[in-house]
């Protein structure tokens, strides 16, 4: 496709990663951390001259359209649109499929449905003036109604039953349904484009929210609510808060690097795309016990992941909503009350010991923001002796032996004594007045505690 070509000549590919990769000369080419698996050591490279990119550990390659759907988690047609957009080209005809154009059109054509739906709604406005929503924010955000039937309405503009059923907006068992019924209608907005939405009930009903299902152009388990990734990049880190209308509040108060799930738990697909734009999250949750059960869970998944995460409860029966029509600072919150994801999961009942032996194999970093924010004495003196044995074990070997039993032995380091039994590390401790008595007394201890073990 001439359009193709068109673009790729007028955009660098280098230029266009480095948006969103931090890469560096090396050689001919560029090289950096790739974004799309985690890494310590470089195997990404982009070549100006191929204007390709390859990541040697992954194995991810391609130009600048496979890095466009790779990174933003979009198809063929969306990437040529936005990079057609970027280089100042007009595409006549992108090929694309039919049948996921029309898709597209019947959330569309559903959407404006709903928008006007809810001009008609007492009972939906009661529910969005309760929560400190007017016609301005209705408008910013697109924000519906499922009074009555969007089937009926989509049918009537041509749509097919097939259509609206693949577009995730009825289901047929026998008879075309609504998927809808009664609720307050988030459109799901990638690129200008309306992939499906989140639904909440306005009553106390089960579920309380309901998302498009799987479809070809959507899938709630790799989209995020009101992601902004320019926003996020631009933060260095991303907000992630529990529903629509919390997103959404942080989006009207300022606060434009805030997501959320679509109403359901947060999975490995929504932070891998996290994690192309910023290398820390902060998780805000609401100060019920559903909150604080959400909070757990997730920062659990964030820790395993070795993600660099932060947790923020707000005051008791508040959530992003609430606080921020109150006047509350969340991102001040965030600054002040932040603690890191170990020690939030620490304070849970029964969990402190497992975080910490998780902790040992991990940065001395990590150890000490833990210890930081309180940390026992047995822990401060774990990972002391850890310190020192991390630096002082590459200088013992010209260490002069000042006292033997055994197996077991004190080494004199300048102005401390270093135990070790067989030849491993066992204990340090620095030198107060008589090295020798208190070798002596090194190895004592050490043999104290092989006793109380046997």
């Amino acid at each position: 496709m001439r359009s193709i070509e068109e673009i790729k000549s007028k955009l660098d590919i280098v230029s266009h990663i480095a948006e969103y990769v931090s890469i560096k000369k090396a050689g001919q080419n560029f090289s950096g951390l790739c974004p799309f698996h985690t890494e310590k050591t470089s195997s990404f490279i982009v070549s100006p001259s191929k204007q390709i990119f390859n990541c040697f550990g992954c194995h991810t390659g391609g130009d600048i359209f496979a890095f466009e759907m790779k990174i933003n988690n979009t198809s063929f047609s969306e990437a040529l649109e936005s990079l057609a957009k970027k280089a100042g080209v007009e595409i006549k005809d992108n090929g694309g499929d039919p049948h996921i154009n029309r898709l597209y059109e019947a959330n569309e054509a559903a959407l404006r449905f709903f928008q006007r739906e809810i001009l008609k709604s007492p009972s939906a406005w009661e529910y969005l003036s309760n929560r400190g929503i007017n016609m301005d924010f209705i408008e910013r955000f697109r924000i519906g109604y499922a009074g009555s039937s969007a089937v009926k309405h989509l049918l009537s503009e041509g749509f097919t039953e097939n259509e609206i059923v693949d577009a995730g907006l009825g289901r047929k068992n026998g008879i075309l349904n609504d998927v809808f019924w009664g609720r307050v209608m988030f459109p799901v907005i990638v690129r200008g484009k309306v992939r499906g939405f989140g639904g909440r009930a306005i009553k106390e009903v089960h579920p309380k929210y309901i998302n498009t299902s799987s479809t070809p152009i959507f899938n709630k388990s790799e989209i995020l609510y009101c992601f902004d990734p320019v926003a996020v990049k631009e933060k260095g880190y991303a907000i992630i808060v529990e529903g629509y209308i919390d997103a959404l509040m942080c989006h009207f108060y300022g606060v434009t690097n805030a997501v959320s799930p679509m109403g359901t738990a947060f999975t490995q697909g929504q932070l891998e795309i996290l994690q192309r734009y910023c290398n820390r999250v902060v998780l805000v949750f609401d100060g019920d016990s559903a909150g604080k059960h959400a909070a757990v869970r997730t920062t659990k998944m964030m820790f395993d992941q070795y993600v660099n995460c932060s947790v923020v409860m707000l005051p008791d029966r508040e959530d992003p909503d609430s606080f921020l029509r109150k006047g509350g600072d969340l991102i001040g919150l965030i600054e002040n009350k932040a603690i890191p994801a170990s020690v939030f999961l620490a304070r849970c009942k029964g969990a402190r010991k497992m975080v910490f032996n998780k902790l040992l194999g991990r940065s001395s970093f990590q150890v000490a923001e833990f210890l930081a924010y309180g940390g026992a004495a047995e822990e401060m003196e774990m990972f002391s002796q850890l310190s020192a044995r991390d630096f002082i074990l590459p200088f013992l070997k010209k260490s002069p032996v000042v006292f033997r039993k055994g197996e077991v032995e004190v080494k004199k380091h300048g102005d401390n004594l270093v135990l070790l039994s067989k030849g491993r590390f066992m204990l340090y401790r620095p030198i107060v007045s008589d090295f020798k008595k208190e070798a002596a007394d090194m190895a004592r201890i050490l043999q104290a505690r092989v006793r109380r073990k046997t």
